[in-house]
């Protein structure tokens, strides 16, 4: 067991947060509507390349909105870093005087923010593991790993990054006497590790990301990595063409999960009425009532894909009030299209109904088989080992057909062994014809999933939630005629 570091309370608690909340009410002076939050915020991290710490980090803050409703969905509003008395205080009363009459005229900005999800206590979205990280840890995987690669001859990079938010708002409308009140807390955790041949000669991979950062075994990920490295070094060229191949599950992540399932646009039903989609079957942009292809079978039989708030592996955030419904989605049923995303403008306008609401969780699983890639490779005559792809990219948003480069090992399977490694290819295909071309299914397992540079959205909160700590649960697949279209000399 790792250590837990003693300072674990790095985010404020929830009584914390209603105390702030309690003394900014407090210094209100006006009647109407206003909303209130604080957010409490930590993160720390560690990053090494070429064998050496290149930035150590332990930093937190506080963040606080304090806005009056002014129109239907739009508010006067101040953003503050302190909480001291004085200055919650005056941030009161700045957004008090900007409401005067005569100073909307001269200052007439005003921001749309929304009620904040909450938790609803049983998704798995918080873990003290995380929270209490205790960074000693990650310095000895770092000497571990750079010490390897001195050993070996090998250049070692990575980083470990750890991140708890809580937050709590308080809604108060004078008018009606209702005050609404909510607090939500989050943990994100993920480790990233690299070695590489000084020359260019070869590299490996490895990475994981968890809520729990008890989940993540670094040592592993960088066993995993090293081994991948001097599976890849010497690697030979292969002409372009369709081959099969066997698709490791972050490979899988990268050209299907981050493309099609986790992209919010993609899987939108007004933007697929639109015409906007590769969900779109005929679309009309004139009344936006164009038909979709729910209910048609769009992949594999095998396939389905779900989220469900009370998953403990895939923490997606539930919410309390009626607009956004706490159930699970299943969006892809046995290869039938069963759900698209849509909200509360939706449900109202297209489907008279407030709580139908199937909101888009950038989280999700997918469903697999029982094979291991080793009995893949047994199975396969002639094809090529992918670990993952990198700078994907959709180039037709239609057949969503997508570019992209292989990365950090290749290896070319002929009569059921690996022979070689192999050069990179850059690759063209979409997660339809991948989805469609399946031979094998492999074990879902939780993959890598890249927070680095997400930040906490000071109005969004809905972004927040949707972004701060995704997870994609994916197999490992055996494909058919995938399409490598060019040698590229990157490794």
């Amino acid at each position: 067991m790792r250590a837990i570091d003693k300072n674990s309370d790095r985010v404020a608690s929830e009584d914390e947060l209603n105390s702030i909340l309690d003394k900014i009410m407090s210094y209100k002076t006006d009647g109407g509507v206003f909303d209130f939050r604080v957010s409490s915020y930590w993160q720390g991290y560690t990053r090494w390349a070429r064998n050496r710490v290149g930035m150590a980090s332990n930093r937190s803050y506080y963040s606080v909105i304090i806005a009056r409703g002014e129109s239907k969905g739009y508010w006067r509003l101040c953003l503050l870093n302190q909480i001291d008395d004085e200055s919650l205080k005056n941030a009161v009363k700045y957004v008090e005087w900007l409401s005067k009459k005569e100073n909307r005229e001269i200052f007439p900005q005003e921001f749309p923010i929304k009620l904040p999800p909450v938790n609803d206590r049983k998704a798995n979205v918080w873990n003290d593991s995380t929270a209490g990280y205790s960074f000693f840890d990650s310095g000895k995987i770092v000497q571990l790993t750079c010490d390897w690669a001195e050993k070996d001859g090998l250049i070692a990079a990575g980083y470990i990054d750890c991140t708890a938010f809580s937050t709590a708002y308080i809604r108060s409308n004078e008018t009606t006497g209702k005050v609404d009140r909510g607090f939500t807390r989050l943990t994100r955790g993920q480790c990233s590790i690299t070695a590489r041949e000084p020359k260019g000669q070869g590299s490996g991979w490895a990475g994981k990301s968890d809520i729990d950062f008890q989940n993540i075994d670094e040592e592993v990920i960088a066993k995993k990595s090293f081994e991948k490295c001097k599976a890849s070094l010497n690697p030979v060229r292969l002409e372009p063409g369709r081959y099969t191949a066997i698709l490791e599950p972050q490979a899988v992540a990268g050209l299907v999960a981050e493309l099609l399932f986790a992209d919010r646009n993609t899987m939108d039903r007004a933007d697929a009425e639109l015409g906007k989609t590769p969900f779109s079957l005929q679309p009309d942009m004139a009344s936006g009532l164009g038909l979709t292809k729910l209910g048609l079978r769009v992949f594999d039989e095998r396939i389905s894909v779900w989220h469900d708030p009370s998953d403990p592996e895939l923490g997606v955030v539930g919410y309390v009030d009626k607009y956004h419904g706490m159930g699970p989605v299943t969006w892809v049923q046995d290869g039938v299209l069963t759900e698209l995303a849509h909200g509360e403008v939706y449900s109202v306008n297209r489907l008279s109904t407030e709580n139908n609401n199937k909101i888009h969780r950038k989280s999700f699983r997918m469903s697999g088989g029982t094979m291991s890639i080793d009995e893949m490779i047994e199975s396969t005559k002639r094809g090529i080992v992918v670990t993952r792809f990198s700078d994907a990219a959709v180039t037709h948003s239609g057949s969503m057909s997508a570019s992209g480069m292989t990365r950090d090992g290749l290896w070319l399977v002929e009569n059921g062994k690996i022979t070689n490694a192999l050069r990179n290819f850059r690759t063209l295909e979409s997660p339809f014809f991948i989805l469609n071309s399946i031979e094998e299914l492999g074990v879902p397992e939780k993959v890598f999933v890249n927070y680095a540079g997400q930040e906490e959205p000071w109005l969004d909160f809905g972004m927040l939630i949707h972004n701060f700590a995704p997870q994609y649960i994916v197999p490992s697949l055996k494909i058919k005629d995938f399409s490598f279209t060019s040698t590229v000399d990157a490794v």
